[in-house]
């Protein structure tokens, strides 16, 4: 049964010792960028369907990382440049509990279906986001 009271509230992610692995060569450019984000410590997003994945807003872009505690790695599973680009991003979820959360991030519900057989999705769209250069 899925919870849709349930909010993803930001924990703090600060890990020092963990390398970062890129799961695409397209990711290696922003190793050092999340490399010096997880030292200094950032709020992370917890994925509420799968332990230990977070969406992390840094200098350039969106993260969805894996932390992989046992191995003291943090892997790079998707890099979003649309901000930076000036253009919008996409994304669809398949957890209701997840619509409030990404309302509050600017996105809004573009379409939405169910897969015959399978679970209801909701596709989302929000427009870039002027970047703050502060430094």
């Amino acid at each position: 049964m899925v919870k849709t009271e349930e909010k993803r509230n930001p924990v703090w992610l600060q890990l020092r010792g963990y390398n970062v692995i890129t799961l695409k060569p397209d990711f290696d450019e922003h190793t050092a960028e999340l490399e010096r984000a997880i030292r200094k410590g950032i709020p992370a997003y917890p994925d509420l369907g799968r332990a230990d994945f977070y969406d992390v807003a840094l200098e350039e872009g969106w993260a969805y990382v894996h932390v992989y505690r046992d191995g003291h790695a943090v892997y790079l599973v998707a890099y979003s440049r649309s901000d930076a680009e000036g253009l919008p991003c996409y994304l669809e979820t398949f957890n209701p509990a997840n619509l409030p959360f990404y309302k509050e991030l600017g996105f809004r519900i573009e379409g939405a279906g169910r897969i015959p057989g399978g679970p209801n999705f909701w596709a989302m769209v929000r427009g870039p986001r002027a970047q703050s250069k502060a430094g």
